[in-house]
């Protein structure tokens, strides 16, 4: 189980194509504790703390995930969000 603990914005663009098509381009971070066995984020343990669980459940870590999601603003146009990124490191479930 993961459990998400801090969420940052990382860039946001607006963008118009030749046909005057307006599109949004957002890149959010992720910082999540995870049960799952991987390196920890390097950059993550400088800014939490990671304290051993009291409950005896497995030992979480914590982890990074980077998406980038889309949509086009033009009136009419469908009002759903598309991932077109998405960068974490190289998890496996734990044994």
């Amino acid at each position: 189980m993961d459990d998400n603990i801090f969420v940052l914005q990382k860039g946001v663009s607006v963008v118009f194509d030749q046909y005057g098509r307006k599109y949004c381009f957002i890149i959010m971070r992720f910082w999540l504790l995870s049960t799952h066995e991987g390196p920890d984020d390097p950059e993550g343990t400088k800014i939490f703390k990671v304290t051993s669980s009291e409950d005896g459940s497995p030992q979480k870590k914590l982890a990074t995930a980077v998406y980038e999601f889309h949509r086009e603003l033009t009136r009419g146009a469908s009002p759903d969000w598309t991932v077109t990124t998405v960068w974490h490191w190289h998890w496996k479930l734990a044994e």
